[in-house]
């Protein structure tokens, strides 16, 4: 275990010294990507501070690290890459990624498959070491797909193939998270595409119908929760997260503003999160919520700048679309 921990270690840090080396033979507009975008500077920075306060500082000091290679290279990405390439680039390592998840599955059972005692034994994981984190992933590279402008008909027919054999990914996985990423992104790329055919005046019309229409949907949700959990495969609890979601609040509360440092919180029976686990009778990895696993890490002042740039990106997001919309803009 210790031989396979310092592996990967090695792994990581090839990958990021390779990192660090591309986004340096771009520096000036790697700089100017910064520049616009100074919310995830500002993110990262606050990752590698908070190892001041962490509970394990040097884990913090170096997800930190990670954390902050990982937003150069996208600003790296947005420098290098127009969009029209980003998605050829995204196409490519899907392809790349959702056939070995194939392979993986079928091939090597005892790697591609969850082989865990319970409800998701026999899931699809593929290259991944979660059925969440693989369904969420193809999902995620799926969305270039749907936007490619198609030069000729065998990519009509290689573009069928590979949402079809992306959606089997996803569907095999058993991940309801996945499924309703899924299902979120092909609404999105039906309302947008739908959108199009209307001209600016009639899209505002339509865009609050479709507003409406997502309220009332979750109202429903709302009050039909249980039975709707039900309905997909799932107990109400959320296979007991909601549990987790109520003991992390606990701990949460007790560092609200900065939190218990970057990646310093879920270490087992060892800091607070010893609290969560032994009040769960498990060791609790994860909040299993991205919101407050963040909490957890930065604080309020994380999850503020965090839904500050969420807010921000759907406001130039709406900007670009109302400027002129394109394939690449939409993806």
């Amino acid at each position: 275990k210790s031989q396979s921990h310092g592996l990967t270690q090695v792994a990581l840090a090839t990958v990021f010294a390779v990192c660090v080396l591309l986004f340096c033979t771009r520096l000036r507009g790697v700089s100017g990507v910064a520049k616009n975008n100074k919310i995830f500077v500002i993110l990262s920075m606050l990752a590698v501070v908070s190892t001041v306060w962490s509970q394990f500082p040097m884990e913090s000091l170096l997800q930190a690290i990670y954390a902050t290679i990982d937003v150069w290279f996208a600003f790296y990405l947005a420098a290098r890459f127009d969009p029209e390439r980003q998605m050829q680039l995204f196409l490519t390592l899907g392809w790349v990624v959702t056939l070995s998840s194939i392979c993986a599955a079928l091939l090597f059972p005892r790697y591609g498959l969850d082989n865990q005692a319970g409800g998701t034994l026999g899931a699809w994981i593929g290259i991944f070491p979660h059925k969440n984190w693989c369904s969420i992933m193809v999902a995620f590279l799926l969305s270039g797909a749907f936007y490619m402008r198609p030069s000729s008909a065998v990519f009509r027919f290689t573009r069928i193939v590979y949402i079809s054999v992306s959606l089997l990914v996803i569907v095999m996985s058993q991940s309801r998270t996945g499924w309703i990423v899924a299902a979120c992104l092909i609404l999105y790329v039906t309302v947008t595409k739908c959108l199009k055919r209307y001209e600016a005046k009639d899209r505002v019309f339509l865009v609050m119908l479709f507003g409406g229409a997502g309220v009332m949907a979750s109202a429903v949700a709302v009050k039909y929760y249980t039975a709707i959990m039900l309905l997909i495969g799932k107990d109400p609890t959320l296979t007991g997260r909601t549990m987790i979601w109520n003991l992390a609040l606990n701990s949460a509360m007790k560092h609200p503003f900065l939190g218990y440092g970057y990646r310093g919180f879920w270490h087992g029976l060892q800091g607070e999160s010893a609290n969560v686990s032994l009040a769960d009778n498990w060791i609790v990895p994860a909040a299993h919520n991205g919101f407050l696993d963040l909490w957890l890490g930065l604080g309020a002042v994380g999850v503020g700048l965090v839904v500050y740039s969420m807010l921000q990106a759907v406001r130039n997001g709406i900007t670009s679309l109302r400027r002129g919309s394109s394939s690449a803009t939409e993806w």
